[in-house]
């Protein structure tokens, strides 16, 4: 069906059958004279966008939603919103509070009770945001999305804000900073997870990964000793990163005190070393 049916049957403008299509919420069918043919599987997919807009979801989760039929995922965002609806309520409470007595330090350390409730991912980028928080994101998302529940936890939590706040800026030439801005500009929490998971696949089962993706590899080791790639913005930023986390000492504290601070990042961390040590005896020799 072209877009005029199917904007008739769905109730939706074209405009937004188009906003959704550009996208990647659907996938219709482009024919000979450029227009688009949607399918039934369009349609159905254009019911759900529509209840999941008015229950006031975004775009990235929708496509989450659409391409994964895990009841999981919306349990997940449903307890995700069942919080923020509760933390705003608390903070429009403060918020009467203080225009009753105008007590900034009692409201302050009010605050602080409900922000022990975020998880640890809200609570890191609130405290550095910009692309340092990206960066932190990018690599550890997964590991951070539970809220600090134990002293042991919290005590690493603050020394991880401190050697992250004392640690030296990240001083980026302005050409790498822009470059680095406009390639995590288009990234998704879906694409930080599917890396994540990616990496973690890579090290739960390093035989299997490697034999699976040997070209890929060849492909990439050969790739990075090339003059093309040297002479990269990439190969550039990671030079510069890999310089930036080992002056800072990422290894020697950063990672102890990320290992204290979440269980999933301790498990995936021991998994890592294993990973390491078959990669040294079984690849790297070859």
């Amino acid at each position: 069906m072209l877009i005029n049916e199917i904007s008739k049957k769905t109730g939706l403008t074209k405009k937004a059958i188009d906003y959704y299509t550009n996208k990647g919420l659907l996938e219709p069918k482009v024919l000979e004279n450029g227009y688009r043919e949607y399918s039934e599987k369009d349609l159905e997919n254009l019911g759900r966008i529509s209840v999941l807009r008015k229950l006031s979801i975004g775009i990235d989760e929708i496509k989450l939603i659409l391409s994964n039929d895990n009841p999981d995922i919306l349990s997940s965002i449903a307890k995700r919103r069942d919080m923020d609806i509760k933390r705003e309520k608390a903070k429009k409470e403060l918020l009467d509070d203080l225009c009753l007595n105008q007590n900034y330090e009692e409201i302050e350390a009010k605050l602080m009770g409900i922000e022990r409730g975020y998880s640890i991912r809200e609570r890191l980028l609130e405290a550095f945001p910009g692309y340092f928080g990206v960066l932190i994101m990018y690599n550890f998302s997964k590991y951070l999305d539970t809220a600090i529940e134990t002293v042991k936890q919290e005590k690493a939590y603050k020394r991880i804000i401190e050697f992250l706040d004392n640690c030296p800026n990240l001083e980026l030439p302005e050409d790498l900073k822009a470059y680095l801005e406009e390639q995590t500009s288009s990234i998704t929490e879906e694409m930080i997870m599917e890396t994540i998971n990616g990496k973690e696949e890579a090290v739960q089962n390093p035989n299997k990964f490697f034999k699976e993706n040997a070209e890929s590899i060849e492909f990439w080791n050969e790739y990075k000793n090339s003059d093309e790639y040297k002479n990269s913005p990439m190969y550039r930023l990671m030079e510069y990163l890999n310089g930036f986390y080992q002056s800072a000492g990422f290894v020697e504290e950063f990672v102890p005190a990320l290992r204290e601070l979440s269980p999933e990042y301790e498990k995936y961390h021991e998994q890592l070393l294993k990973a390491n040590e078959w990669y040294i005896e079984n690849y790297k020799q070859n």
